[in-house]
């Protein structure tokens, strides 16, 4: 994991990690105090399990090696993550020993056709970077 590109994103990094914590609870991996190293400005990979679609750090983007997770079960809940998200976003869904595909979704259409066709995989929504 490369560094981050300056002191200060670093502290932001980390007070978002902080406040993260205080709202949805201690990271699951990571969150560690911060400690300099030589030749750049390192944060520890953190991931957040189990985040309210409301919480801070599900709709901030961290621009680091933050991740938060939200679970979802139906496609009633992957469609109320992706109208919170907005389109476009991506569907990756995973077979347990890799990514199986992408899909852009941009639209409610879209995602529901790609969801029944993914069967019963875990899924990853993630919110489009445009113009990709």
């Amino acid at each position: 994991m490369g560094a981050l590109v300056s002191a200060r994103h670093l502290e932001r990094v980390h007070e978002m990690v902080q406040r993260a914590t205080a709202e949805s609870g201690a990271p699951v991996v990571g969150g560690a105090a911060v400690e300099v190293e030589p030749g750049g400005n390192y944060y520890p990979p953190t991931v957040f399990a189990n985040v309210s679609g409301d919480s801070y750090i599900s709709q901030e983007e961290v621009f680091g090696p933050v991740l938060a997770v939200t679970k979802f079960a139906t496609e009633a809940e992957a469609l109320q993550i992706a109208n919170r998200i907005g389109y476009p976003l991506f569907m990756k869904p995973y077979d347990g020993g890799g990514w199986k595909g992408v899909s852009r979704i941009d639209d409610e259409r879209s995602l529901r056709q790609r969801y029944e066709e993914s069967g019963k995989l875990v899924m990853l929504l993630q919110q489009a970077v445009a113009p990709f």
